[in-house]
């Protein structure tokens, strides 16, 4: 179906946060990922709102619709066609969302319906055990630019100097991640940003 890119969506307060993502290596689904990060949609967004609150699929031809200029832009280098957002239920309760988006057009059947709502109650079932991972507070885009440059062997200093900000602030943005993602150091923070899908 030419899916490219997928996000796990859990309610954060009043708005959506982005818990895991994945994407195929390209520099324009890099900028999509940062993009993702940045963005809260709300429940009242077109795609990943209305799967929350209805508990089915919604599929989106625009799959730029209602999401903020930068994360636009992305879609639109990237040649994303469309957007599925599959509600993630257990027990009529819808848990999370996948968000799923394509360099294709999709229709979606009866029969892909139907895959789907068994696919994300299944999911649902999943994540209904883990609902600790889901909640909490999200970083920071900050903190995740920081911790995308320590994956990549940044020390500090470097980071702070590519950042134009004090060694004292990115130490504070490490410690704030740390808290964030449960972990007490540097290189375990990285390695839970990425398994978590907040950083490539």
């Amino acid at each position: 179906m030419g899916f490219v890119f997928g996000a796990l969506w859990a309610r954060d307060d009043e708005s959506f946060a982005v818990r895991a993502m994945w994407h195929a290596a390209s520099a324009e689904l890099d900028w999509v990922a940062a993009a993702t990060v940045r963005w809260r949609p709300g429940p009242g967004s077109p795609t990943i709102g209305r799967a929350f609150s209805m508990g089915q699929s919604i599929l989106a031809t625009d799959p730029s619709a209602s999401a903020p200029r930068d994360r636009v832009m992305a879609i639109r280098q990237a040649d994303i066609e469309t957007a599925l957002a599959v509600p993630a239920v257990f027990e009529h309760e819808t848990v999370a969302v996948l968000e799923f988006l394509s360099v294709e057009p999709i229709a979606l059947t009866d029969r892909l319906s139907r895959a789907l709502y068994g696919i994300g109650h299944e999911i649902g079932h999943f994540l209904a055990s883990r609902r600790g991972e889901l909640v909490g507070t999200a970083l920071t885009p900050r903190a995740v630019e920081v911790l995308q440059l320590a994956a990549r062997g940044c020390s500090a200093e470097a980071i702070a100097g590519q950042l134009g900000v004090s060694t004292a602030t990115i130490k504070r943005h490490f410690e704030r991640a740390y808290m964030r993602l449960g972990v007490s150091n540097r290189a375990a923070a990285v390695a839970e940003a990425m398994r978590r899908g907040l950083i490539s």
